[in-house]
């Protein structure tokens, strides 16, 4: 390209073209045997390991909606009926749920769950049997 424009190539520029040809010669080989694809891969789910506390992850309500496969107003609503964990409230306007609660909580589900405890319905279930 350089030669185009009567230009020398700068020394930079092959520097970068040898580095690149060393990177080329001891790259790792990309395997060309098929491989099985009716094994599904095992997922790791990363949600179940205990959080450092300097790895905290803070959840947003859509996040948290998204993960639950809820609408943000659900999330609030199970919020204001004790059916979520109680979010920490970062600023003036910033409330953020920590995944490690949540990942808590939804332990707990399943324990209670695998018990034969039926979870309770909230508040709209006792609001209808006191207007009888």
């Amino acid at each position: 390209m350089f030669e185009r424009f009567g230009v020398e190539e700068p020394e930079w520029l092959e520097d970068a073209k040898a580095t690149k040809a060393e990177l080329l010669r001891t790259a790792i080989p990309v395997s060309t045997e098929p491989q099985d694809v009716s094994r599904k891969p095992e997922l790791v789910c990363s949600t179940t390991m205990p959080f450092p506390a300097d790895k905290q992850r803070f959840l947003r309500d859509q996040e948290v909606a998204d993960r639950y496969g809820i609408s943000r107003q659900e999330v609030w609503r199970r919020k204001n009926t004790n059916r979520l964990p109680e979010p920490i409230k970062l600023s003036a306007r910033t409330t953020r749920w920590p995944l490690s609660e949540l990942v808590e909580f939804e332990n707990s589900l399943v324990k209670e769950n695998r018990s034969g405890v039926k979870p309770t319905r909230g508040e709209k279930g006792a609001k209808k049997e006191g207007k009888s």
